[in-house]
């Protein structure tokens, strides 16, 4: 269809008014033009009739799951299936009507059906392999994605989808040749090289050499990304960004200001662009002499996560409300019972499924003095909120610890205990280093399930060391601590998690650790065990079941070194050279629990023996573990730093 068609049906309707074929035809070609709206009304003009054609109320099924009625879509497509079931594609548009209602079970039936009547629509496979990979089917996902590419080589966002999809689930060479030949094809598109940029970041790296080509690859795509301008509808890059963003970079050990700031500006400058009215800096709000501070929380996680229990909820409950006004926006999805506790906390709490737009000027509308984002990089509307100005300051921490490197946000709030001497050089925000931990962790409260040793694989007389940690927290740079506690401790056990997104990325480590232990001598199936992802009780009776909780080596634990201390877990731990390898150092000495705490590989592998082989040792270790755990969870002295901030901050004095 054409405007040429367009003006050819309008001028025959001028003619003859009540000519409904007519009417039918131009609706088809102003939805060919992307007149929906338009196209809706002559559609509904045509199938006011007593007895439509099926095709006519196919079509007008189809504008209104344009318009979004989805709804009522699904009503009249299915009413036009009835008299014609043999239509791939309108099975096809009632699937993906069915999707946005949120009903995948009956969408990917729909285009199953579809595939039957049409076996090569390109369409119906994409559709399908987008609806299984929600569905977390992998397998039968990419295949469905991999044959629409086949047939459609050129079909951009199908070849990305496809790409992320391998490269989620351990294929990652097979992802970057996907996204190496892309670009080929299309080099200035901006949403494939943000894919292809964020590829490069894997999950497991085989060798320390593996993860520095894999970071010189990332540099080269990123710069590559910063020089080019940004489209004229930036919906896709924002869609793409808040899919694809640099989460496993700080998993590479490094400092990444530099990079992170390329990346922030990139997100602030896509944001900008979309919301221009909400990019501009607002001006100081000094409160009131008598007035009340008022503080924003904007987070995805006001629910069960370890975000909710290492801050968010303390600082709900802590801060003096004759003081600050607490408001939280929930941004996220699976509430549960601590999001109805966080709802009683707050002063205000804004949730729900909404647009970034409406997000913003709700926030603005409510004045803040100060806005509070804990984490960035976890969720994409949060930090598409944080890529604007909502506040006349903005600060982060660490729920995500890695800077935002954004402009928009002003500070970094962080733990004294856990920053290095030049932890400062690591932000692009202003850092403020808050007394203790920054928060005050909330107790573990669950009750650990039964896990037996025997069911574990080891015998009373071994050692089970708790290595507890996502996997792309262990660097190959530290494999071989493992082989070496081994080679002066043969009983010794070590018990690894596995990983969510497939047993791919599960091999990739465990042929890892099968060559550092080669490389000793010994065998890794002796001495290690891996099990899938665990239930939350499950994972606390692995702990329970646990002698040593040996913490991991460049980016520290937290909430599992708690869960660990949580029953009675001596912990070593080596602290290094970022916040993130800091946690369980801080932790430790907070609780006044460091003899555990090393400097060097060497001391590391001393002290995991030590701990395993001296049963008097060890058991003086869980008294003192068990008699002082208790003081990270009663520590406030964090509260008057933060309440300081928020005051200076609310002022202008930061």
């Amino acid at each position: 269809m054409s405007l040429a068609a367009v003006a050819r049906f309008e001028e025959r309707l001028r003619r003859e008014p009540g000519d409904r074929p007519a009417m039918a035809a131009l609706a088809e070609a102003l939805g060919a033009e992307g007149r929906f709206a338009d196209a809706l009304a002559w559609i509904e003009r045509a199938v006011a009739d007593t007895a439509p054609p099926a095709a006519w109320v196919g079509r007008h099924g189809i504008l209104l799951a344009r318009q979004g009625r989805f709804a009522d879509a699904v009503e009249r497509i299915e009413a036009a299936l009835a008299d014609g079931p043999d239509d791939a594609a309108l099975r096809w548009e009632l699937g993906r009507a069915l999707e946005r209602l949120g009903r995948l079970a009956a969408a990917v039936a729909q285009y199953r059906r579809a595939l039957v009547l049409a076996p090569d629509h390109p369409g119906v496979l994409a559709s399908l392999g987008a609806a299984l990979w929600t569905n977390r089917e992998s397998e039968p996902a990419i295949a469905a994605l991999a044959r629409a590419v086949e047939l459609r080589p050129d079909w951009i966002p199908v070849r990305d989808s496809l790409a992320n999809a391998r490269h989620h689930i351990g294929e990652w060479d097979e992802a970057e040749r996907i996204f190496d030949e892309t670009l080929r094809l299309r080099p200035d598109d901006l949403t494939t090289r943000l894919n292809a940029c964020m590829a490069r970041l894997r999950v497991i790296y085989a060798d320390p050499a593996e993860r520095d080509r894999s970071r010189a690859a990332y540099v080269r795509d990123l710069h590559a990304l910063a020089r080019l301008p940004l489209p004229g509808s930036v919906d896709e890059v924002l869609r793409v960004l808040g899919a694809r963003k640099p989460f496993l970079l700080a998993y590479q050990g490094g400092v990444d200001r530099d990079l992170q700031a390329i990346y922030g500006g990139l997100v602030c400058r896509a944001v900008a662009a979309r919301h221009p009215e909400f990019a501009t800096p607002l001006p100081p709000l000094p409160p009131a002499p008598g007035e009340r501070i008022r503080v924003g929380i904007l987070s995805a996680f006001f629910r069960h996560h370890s975000n909710w229990k290492m801050r968010l909820r303390a600082w709900l409950e802590d801060l003096d409300r004759d003081r600050f006004e607490v408001r939280a926006y929930f941004t996220g999805e699976g509430a549960d019972d601590e999001t109805e506790r966080a709802r009683t906390l707050a002063d205000g709490f804004l949730e729900g499924n909404r647009p970034i737009a409406d997000w913003a000027r709700r926030i603005r509308a409510d004045r803040l003095h100060v806005l509070l984002v804990p984490e960035i990089g976890m969720n994409s509307a949060t930090m598409q909120l944080a890529g604007l100005r909502l506040a006349p300051v903005q600060a982060s921490s660490w729920g995500h610890p890695q800077t935002s490197g954004m402009p928009t946000v002003d500070d970094f709030l962080s733990s004294a205990m856990m920053e290095p001497p030049d932890g400062d050089d690591h932000y692009t925000e202003r850092l403020v280093r808050l007394p203790g931990l920054s928060c005050r962790p909330i107790p573990v409260v669950r009750e650990p399930a039964l896990v037996t040793r025997a069911e574990l694989g080891v015998g009373d007389a071994d050692i089970l060391y708790w290595c507890c940690q996502s996997l792309y927290k262990y660097l190959p740079e530290y494999d071989d601590v493992f082989p070496r506690i081994a080679a002066r401790l043969p009983a010794a056990r070590f018990l690894f998690l596995g990983h969510p997104d497939g047993p791919k990325v599960e091999v990739a480590f465990q042929a890892r650790i099968g060559r550092a232990f080669a490389a000793f001598g010994l065998d890794a199936a002796v001495h290690c065990r891996f099990l899938g992802r665990q239930s939350s009780e499950r994972f606390a009776g692995c702990a329970a079941a646990a002698d040593v909780f040996l913490d991991s080596i460049g980016w520290s634990g937290c909430n599992s070194t708690i869960e660990g201390m949580a029953v009675d877990l001596p912990v070593v731990t080596w602290p290094g050279q970022t916040m993130r390898a800091r946690h369980s150092d801080a932790i430790l000495r907070l609780a006044g629990i460091e003899r555990t705490i090393v400097d060097s590989r060497q001391g590391y592998v001393d002290m995991a023996v030590r701990i395993g082989a001296d049963a008097d040792f060890r058991r003086d270790l869980r008294a003192e573990v068990a008699a002082r755990k208790h003081r990270i969870f009663e520590d406030r002295s964090y509260l008057p730093g933060l309440e300081a901030y928020l005051v200076a901050a609310a002022q202008g004095r930061r």
